[in-house]
Parts: structure tokens; sequence; C-alpha cells
């Protein structure tokens, strides 16, 4: 699957509130987001439940983000940027990613924001 220039922006869900991807028993399959934006987006349950606020993916293969953006960042301080915008009432505020490869490459040419921790 292939996401181009997509924004993804107040969804919910239990598990991934952008993108949910999960496989029960193969590691199967790619996706590739480029140029994409992920605001506000939350994955909101229980305390145990509630996972990837973006995204989530479960043995889902291959995942590969470029270019893309998660949240607003707030520089105030450049050294330690704090992201807002995605989060999950259990792991991964917005990536969580469990027996999937997941590659981010940053997009140098525009200094593009790839990927946060909540």
């Amino acid at each position: 699957m292939t996401i181009d220039n997509t924004t993804f922006s107040g969804n919910k869900a239990m598990y991934g509130g952008g993108i949910l991807s999960f496989h029960a028993t193969t590691r199967t399959g790619a996706i590739t987001i480029t140029d994409s934006t992920f605001t506000n987006n939350s994955a909101t349950k229980s305390s145990t439940e509630g996972q990837g606020g973006a995204i989530y993916a479960n043995n889902a293969g291959n995942i590969t983000i470029k270019g893309s953006t998660f949240g607003n960042v707030d520089n105030t301080d450049p050294l330690n940027p704090v992201y807002l915008g995605n989060s999950a009432t259990n792991r991964g505020g917005a990536i969580l990613v469990e027996n999937t490869k997941l590659t981010i490459d940053k997009d140098t040419s525009d200094n593009k924001t790839v990927f946060q921790y909540n």
C-alpha cells in the first residue's frame, strides 16, 4: 500500500488512530507513507489498550515513512523539541510497531520531522 500526500487528522480508535495494520500470523505486506501529515489522532480505550496514536502496526511486514510529519513541534529548546498532537493512553503516542520493520527517512531538503515519542 502506498500513501502519498495525505492528511490524517482528528481520528480516534482503540489501536492506530490514523492507520492500523495487523496480520494475525505472518509478517507480510508493505506500507510506504510519503509526504503525509498526522495531527491530533488518538488511540484511547483503557490503560492497557489505546496504542499507536497515529499508527499501530503488528506483524505488518515493512513500513517506510518518508518526509512526513507527526504533530506540531514546539522548538522552544532546539536541542529537545517537544512534539504535540498525537496521543495514546497506553503506548506509542505517535507510532507503535510490533514484529514489524520500520524505516524512517528524514527528508533533509525541507527539514521535515518524521518521528516522535509522546
